[in-house]
């Protein structure tokens, strides 16, 4: 939001709190459903396939259309928004004398055109009184001023707006999938199901994705910092339009025809909405098959190894086993009602 809406990180920051109460409400939301109703794991399973396909209905409209154009800036954007695609233009005749600076990013507003330079030296300015810039050598007025122009985009408020939704239906998954999943494998597999979806998510998700989405943000900069000795360093400005498609969709171009694909996120969380769905399917016919209820739990679901323990401990009989197996299962239906 700071570099599609330019705004300073502060208040970025604080908007991206407003938009974590979605995810606060979309898990203790579900929480409270299946504290309410007792969804089967299959069910579980169903609502959060639903919840992704709501997540796309809402967030792929709202990075599309309620985000800004491009703020005009002198030799990166023309007027309308649009990257220029001549980089000597930033370096002209008005200012080729002045040998400006490539690591610092101090902008400059020219009221009158609505442009935003650089830096003062790439406008050609040479003095400055009262916050302002005169004798500018690249502008017809000679003056301008600190910071940005102000460009014409009213949409922050509906884009944070969409978004409480968007990280609402993004977590909502977080307490219902582990349920189902857990609800779902025998007693003796239980951590090492938990192990290996921790495993899943690290070596899928929270490893290669921030260095894979740093890659496809650095991709839209288009002026970076660089000091005297050529090392790039922070990026100074995004192309807002570069930004949009690395978060929502991906353009890929050739001399012959165009093909647009989902972003990495987008397509992640569309394979995870098929997964959903297919175990939804899954989980559905075994119920149908088995009629056996999610927190129903039998006897050879518990390890092998209880039985025996109970087997030796006052040397009872196997029968004896059983029974006390069927009422320790009893027991923790009872709890889990509870």
């Amino acid at each position: 939001m700071e570099v599609e809406f330019f705004i300073s990180a502060s208040f970025a920051g604080m908007l991206g709190g407003i938009c974590c109460l979605g995810a606060l409400a979309g898990v203790l939301v579900p929480l409270w459903l299946m504290n309410c109703f007792r969804p089967t794991s299959s069910r579980c399973l169903f609502f959060c396939g639903i919840s992704s396909i709501l997540l796309f209905i809402v967030y792929i409209p709202a990075v599309i259309f309620l985000t800004c154009k491009n703020q005009p800036i002198f030799g990166l954007f023309d007027s309308e928004g649009i990257p220029i695609s001549d980089e000597s233009i930033i370096e002209n005749d008005c200012n080729s004398k002045c040998d400006c600076q490539t690591d610092i990013f101090y902008p400059v507003c020219d009221i009158s055109t609505n442009m935003t330079y650089i830096t003062p030296c790439n406008a050609g300015c040479s003095s400055f009184t009262n916050g302002t810039f005169q004798n500018c050598q690249c502008i017809e007025s000679g003056d301008l001023f600190e910071d940005r122009c102000e460009i014409d985009c009213d949409t922050l408020w509906p884009f944070v707006t969409c978004f409480v939704f968007v990280f609402a239906f993004l977590y909502t998954p977080l307490p219902l999938a582990p349920s189902a999943v857990m609800r779902s494998v025998p007693q003796r597999l239980k951590s090492f199901q938990m192990s290996l979806q921790l495993l899943l998510v690290r070596i899928f998700g929270s490893i290669p994705g921030p260095i894979l989405m740093g890659m496809f943000i650095d991709r839209s900069c288009v002026l970076w910092q660089v000091d005297q000795d050529g090392n790039r360093g922070s990026c100074f400005v995004y192309d807002n339009r570069k930004m949009v498609e690395a978060f929502c969709y991906f353009r890929k171009f050739s001399s012959l025809f165009r093909v647009e694909i989902l972003s990495l996120a987008l397509s992640m969380k569309f394979i995870g909405m098929i997964c959903y769905f297919a175990g939804f399917e899954i989980l559905r016919r075994r119920e149908n098959k088995t009629g056996k209820k999610d927190n129903q739990v039998e006897p050879h679901d518990i390890d092998d190894d209880n039985k025996e323990n109970l087997q030796n401990e006052d040397n009872i009989t196997p029968n004896e086993a059983d029974t006390e197996l069927e009422n320790a299962c009893n027991m923790s239906l009872a709890s889990t009602s509870l």
